[in-house]
């Protein structure tokens, strides 16, 4: 069943990218040959719609906005519609009033999937990826610090502090995208992550998919960080601004040089058998042959 084509249609905010989480998913879509069309989320075209005729309409959002009604209605019985709640738990309210229109829920939250699932019983926990094809260890060097992070300049007090301390072991650095993204990441030494909700973020995905070693703030178990990632095999853990420090003086050490590769081998190993843009278009496909297997 997995050789069947089908017309997959994406729905969410763009202008023009050149990388994205969704497009990662539709690019990935078409190298396997599904025809794959998209539309964006606040200006969608019923009659287009209805031309398209999906097997799989895909809506991807993070502000809490739907599909005019008008397109549900539209919609063939048989399109399996999925929505992807994104930025949860922060935004876990905003996507309510529309979860009981499709037909799966996706979150990269665990403990907001179980509170989906209970609401309109159909959710799954949908983990972060990293994109194979950007998201890689590069060779050679640039002119960066080891140690980095794509937050930017005052999105982190932690990070700002940081960079303002040790200024030539840490950079901070937003605005970049698609393989410029990659390479930043892919050339440093350390990706750092201070989350602003505990929750897991894609960029321990995609340091680790760049052969990094990730270093993170703590996590709270209810996230399931543990049964992706295990401490100290995988991945790197901070409790304190001192404690950060204290690590990363270790891991960019010669002392702490084959831990760091260690983590970042295993980790990159991880990510890359589980975690990829491969693998969750893999799930997608096999969530809709279920679904319609049964609704025969």
């Amino acid at each position: 069943m997995q050789n069947s084509k089908y017309n997959i249609l994406f729905v969410y905010e763009y202008s023009n990218e050149s990388w994205s989480t969704p497009y990662s998913l539709m690019r990935e879509f078409s190298t396997r040959g599904h025809n794959v069309v998209r539309h964006h989320l606040t200006n969608i075209n019923v009659s287009n719609i209805v031309d398209s005729n999906p097997d799989i309409l895909i809506v991807m959002d993070w502000k809490g906005i739907d599909i005019p009604d008008s397109v549900h209605d539209a919609l063939n019985p048989s399109c399996y519609k999925i929505r992807e709640c994104a930025d949860t738990p922060q935004n876990y309210e905003a996507h309510l009033p529309y979860i009981k229109k499709y037909n799966l829920l996706l979150t990269p939250d665990y403990e907001s999937c179980k509170k989906y699932k209970k609401a309109s019983g159909s959710c799954i926990w949908f983990n972060h990826f990293a994109d194979s094809s950007i998201h890689n260890p590069y060779d050679g060097n640039d002119n960066y610090p080891p140690v980095r992070s794509t937050r930017g300049q005052g999105g982190s007090e932690l990070m700002d502090y940081l960079s303002a301390t040790i200024p030539d072991k840490f950079i901070n650095k937003n605005g970049l995208v698609g393989e410029e993204y990659g390479k930043f990441l892919g050339l440093s030494s350390i990706v750092l992550q201070n989350s602003r909700w505990k929750e897991i973020t894609r960029r321990l995905f995609e340091g680790m998919a760049c052969g990094k070693l990730v270093l993170t703030d703590r996590l709270p178990k209810e996230t399931r960080i543990d049964y992706l990632f295990k401490e100290n095999i995988d991945i790197v853990y901070y409790d304190n601004i001192s404690d950060l420090v204290s690590k990363i003086n270790y891991y960019l050490s010669p002392e702490g040089e084959i831990d760091r590769k260690y983590i970042a081998k295993n980790g990159y190993n991880k990510v890359m058998r589980e975690h990829t843009q491969v693998n969750r278009v893999d799930d997608i496909l096999n969530w809709y042959e279920i679904w319609k297997k049964d609704s025969l």
